[in-house]
């Protein structure tokens, strides 16, 4: 997938949902701390993780909707926590 899609890094998959329980982001099934309305038991909440080189992690934040786009970390929180600045200023 990496060389199909030109990427310039790896990518992870995590079939058996075996990452995704372990961070506690897996939904077995309809999760009431979730705004949708719709189950969708078997998928990750919208995550994001930082991780460390000694594999602590150094920012998370785990969406409180599944819908696209909405309750996102901002550009900044990201750059800040692996020590970087958003040149562009965005987000």
């Amino acid at each position: 997938m990496v060389d199909k899609l030109l990427l310039p890094f790896p990518i992870l998959s995590d079939t058996e949902a075996v990452v995704i329980k372990k961070f506690g982001v897996y939904v077995e099934g309809h999760d009431p701390t979730l705004t949708d309305t719709i189950p969708e038991p078997g998928i990750a909440k919208p995550a994001t993780f930082v991780i460390r080189p000694d594999l602590s992690i150094a920012f998370e934040h785990i969406a409180r909707d599944r819908i696209i786009w909405i309750d996102r970390p901002l550009d900044r929180e990201i750059l800040a926590a692996i020590g970087m600045e958003s040149e562009r200023g965005q987000g």
